[in-house]
């Protein structure tokens, strides 16, 4: 027989972020060279969750998620920054581009579960860089996050790489 009496739980943290901006760009010369420059002010539109429970409970998973009680909505504003540099004819060209996005670092906190624990999650800046090669109607991409992505509440930090290629069938485009 057992002398202890286990018990488990489980634990939900996350966050929701919708996006909404307006992007303006222009296309710069010095001297020989040109160089794209593009702004992003957005609107966000941040959801937290936090929900902690021992599971001896009779709530439905589902249904807790879906409580007010165990949300926080904030409003804010933010912007993205980010330049590229074409290389050679369109026809070939070669791309490289740099964008800053979440200039404005900031944080918001989960509602509080039921033993008053809240977190805070942030939002920091993220660099990305990527580069583009076009052949004809074909090209082909690969962006790198620069800076890690922070994970949140329980989860580890990320790094992505991702690759694309994409044919242009002149009124369609094949992406994979």
């Amino acid at each position: 027989p057992l002398d202890t009496i286990l018990t488990s739980s489980i634990s939900v943290v996350g966050v929701s972020i919708a996006e909404a901006g307006l992007s303006f760009a222009r296309e710069f010369t010095f001297g020989e060279q040109t160089l794209s420059l593009g702004i992003t002010p957005k609107l966000l539109q941040v959801e937290t969750i936090h929900y902690s429970q021992v599971i001896n409970s009779d709530d439905e998973i589902g249904d807790v998620l879906d409580d007010a009680q165990y949300r926080k909505e904030y409003s804010d504003f933010n912007f993205d920054l980010g330049a590229a540099k074409v290389f050679g004819e369109e026809a070939q060209a070669l791309t490289v581009g740099l964008v800053i996005k979440n200039l404005i670092s900031q944080s918001y906190d989960t509602a509080p579960d039921a033993t008053g624990k809240t977190y805070a999650i942030s939002i920091e800046p993220q660099v990305r860089a990527g580069v583009a090669k076009r052949w004809g109607r074909r090209s082909v991409a690969a962006d790198l996050d620069i800076t890690k992505n922070q994970s949140v509440g329980l989860g580890e930090d990320s790094q992505f790489l991702s690759v694309g290629a994409e044919y242009d069938l002149r009124y369609l485009q094949l992406r994979a």
